[in-house]
C-alpha cells in the first residue's frame, strides 16, 4: 500500500510544476536589472514522454510569470527516435521581451547537434554556443556541453571569449554543476545549471548529492558568487518523481 501511494504521488508530482522564486543580491548590478525577472528552464526533456501538451503547460505558467529573459540550461530536447518536430509550434511560442537563450546539455548531444540546431534556429530561441551576449551591462555566457567522451575546462572556454570582462556582472549558463570554484575565481556572479534532477527518485538524491559534493540542487552563495542548480522542469526515464519537484525558477535581482 505504501509503495502504491508513493507511486501515485510520484506520478502526480511530475505534472505539478512548481514555480520557485529566488531573490539575489549581486554587487555592482546595473540599475536596469533591478527587479528584472529572469526565468531558468532546465531539463525539460521534450521527447517521447513529454510532448507538445507539456510544453504548453510550461507556456501557460510563463504567461503568468511574464519574465523579461528566459535562460534554458540544457536538455530541452530528448527523443530516442529523433522525432522532435512535433514540438516546433510550442517552441516557436516561447518568447520574452529581452530574449530566450539556450545552451545544450548532454541529451542534445545524443539527439544530434545539427538536428537540434535546425529546430532551435527556427524559433525565437538563441543558442549560445560558447558565446557571450551583453544585455544592459550584464554579460550572459553560454558554454555548450561537450560531445560524448570529451571533456572541457570552463576557464579555457571563457578565456576564448574575446569580449569577456570579469569586472562586469557575469551570468554563466552551463548544464552541469561542475568546476564551480574556478568559476568563482573567474569572476562569475551567477552560474546556472541543471542535469542532476535532484536524483529524481528517492534515495538516488543521496547519490547525486555525493557525486556533486552537495551542489546537486538549490542556491549556493559564496560572497559575490552564486550557483543555482535546478531540479528541472521535466525528467528522464520513468514518469515519476519522489525527490523534489519539477520546477520553473524565477530570479529577481536587487
Amino acid at each position: 500500500i505504501v509503495s502504491i501511494l508513493i507511486s501515485i504521488y510520484g506520478v502526480y508530482n511530475v505534472y505539478n510544476i512548481k514555480v520557485k522564486n529566488v531573490s539575489l543580491h549581486i554587487d555592482n548590478l546595473p540599475e536596469s536589472w533591478m527587479n528584472k525577472k529572469v526565468v531558468q528552464l532546465s531539463d525539460v526533456h521534450l521527447g517521447n514522454i513529454f510532448r507538445d501538451s507539456y510544453m504548453h503547460k510550461i507556456l501557460a505558467d510563463l504567461s503568468v510569470i511574464k519574465p523579461d529573459i528566459i535562460l534554458i540550461t540544457g536538455d530541452l530536447l530528448d527523443s530516442i527516435d529523433g522525432n522532435v518536430e512535433y514540438f516546433h509550434n510550442s517552441l516557436k511560442s516561447l518568447n520574452a521581451p529581452e530574449g530566450v537563450y539556450f545552451v545544450s546539455g548532454n541529451h542534445e548531444t545524443y539527439l544530434g547537434l545539427e538536428k537540434m540546431k535546425q529546430i532551435i534556429n527556427d524559433t525565437n530561441i538563441k543558442m549560445l554556443d560558447n558565446q557571450l551576449i551583453d544585455i544592459d551591462g550584464v554579460q550572459i555566457i553560454g558554454i555548450s556541453y561537450p560531445e560524448r567522451f570529451e571533456k572541457i575546462q570552463l576557464t579555457n572556454e571563457i578565456d576564448k571569449l574575446a569580449n569577456f570582462d570579469p569586472e562586469k556582472v557575469n551570468i554563466l549558463m552551463y548544464h552541469e554543476p561542475v568546476q564551480t570554484m574556478s568559476m568563482k575565481e573567474k569572476g562569475i556572479n551567477l552560474m546556472l545549471s541543471g542535469h542532476t534532477h535532484r536524483g529524481q527518485m528517492w534515495p538516488i538524491n543521496y547519490i547525486t548529492d555525493s557525486i556533486y559534493s552537495g551542489y546537486d540542487y538549490g542556491l549556493f552563495t559564496d560572497n559575490d558568487f552564486n550557483l543555482y542548480v535546478s531540479s528541472g522542469a521535466g525528467l528522464w526515464g520513468p514518469t515519476m518523481r519522489t525527490s523534489g519537484h519539477n520546477e520553473i525558477v524565477v530570479f529577481t535581482f536587487n
